[in-house]
């Protein structure tokens, strides 16, 4: 975990997501680094050097806003690995887990993904031993459009909820697939590879899928090929209505 100023977030290509809390950009997550040939990037004095190719693990947050409590990497088995981290808020001091994951890629790679996944939610609830609010995020390689998607239905299963469809508000640019191969044809079937799961216990109020688009396709350069999400969350607790209040009678003291 890795505090990260927000004045210095370029562009670093692949699956670099952002979660947002009380509408005030706080996380990104970076899962596999990759360079087309045509883009061309420097290092602003400070930033963290991308390092660990495809397999790397980032998670870069506000100091301002949160305290970094604990974390850790987790190996998912088929070469595949997860960063975690325990936050706590500053200023309301509400903690939670914030997970970066990257499943098997491929069609047919539906069962080492739900491999990875029982892995991963099994380590995840040995940690998370007191129930915090946790989000899983990060490229799956799967959804709801394919015929098989085992790790949706162990996300579900576990209590999750995907942001894109939990979000109080309209999502924005929803009809994008959150993938591509690299080229300026836009694709708009609504397939997501990409997730940002929450627990029931976190409010999701807007979930938004960053694209440049001019003229019908991706402008260019294209440096992932995959897209930039964003969700802003809520941690506060709901707070119950106790209904109309009742009158009250003063009872004079004895003395």
């Amino acid at each position: 975990m890795t505090p990260f100023d927000k004045s210095r977030a370029h562009d670093f290509g692949e699956n670099f997501h952002a979660l947002t809390l009380r509408a005030v950009p706080s996380f990104l997550y970076k899962t596999g680094y990759r360079w087309p040939t045509s883009m061309h990037w420097s290092a602003p004095s400070g930033a963290p050097s991308p390092t660990g190719g495809a397999e790397a693990r980032y998670i870069f947050y506000r100091p301002a806003m949160f305290s970094q409590i604990g974390g850790g990497f987790l190996s998912a088995g088929d070469g595949r690995h997860a960063t975690w981290a325990h936050m706590r808020t500053k200023e309301s001091k509400r903690d939670f887990l914030y997970v970066d994951l990257h499943l098997k890629n491929g069609y047919g790679g539906d069962d080492k993904r739900a491999a990875e996944m029982r892995v991963l939610l099994s380590r995840m609830a040995q940690l998370n031993d007191s129930g915090l609010p946790i989000i899983y995020a990060g490229d799956f390689n799967s959804g709801i459009h394919r015929s098989t998607d085992s790790h949706g239905v162990m996300m579900r299963g576990n209590g999750m909820v995907d942001s894109v469809g939990a979000t109080t508000s309209d999502p924005v640019n929803a009809d994008i697939n959150s993938g591509h191969i690299f080229s300026t044809n836009l694709l708009r079937s609504g397939d997501y590879a990409d997730h940002i799961f929450a627990s029931s216990d976190i409010d999701v109020l807007n979930w938004e899928q960053l694209v440049r688009i001019s003229g019908g396709r991706y402008v260019t350069p294209i440096v992932s090929d995959h897209k930039a999400l964003k969700t802003v969350v809520s941690l506060e607790a709901p707070v119950g209505k106790v209904g109309t209040a009742t009158l009250t009678t003063a009872i004079p003291s004895d003395g």
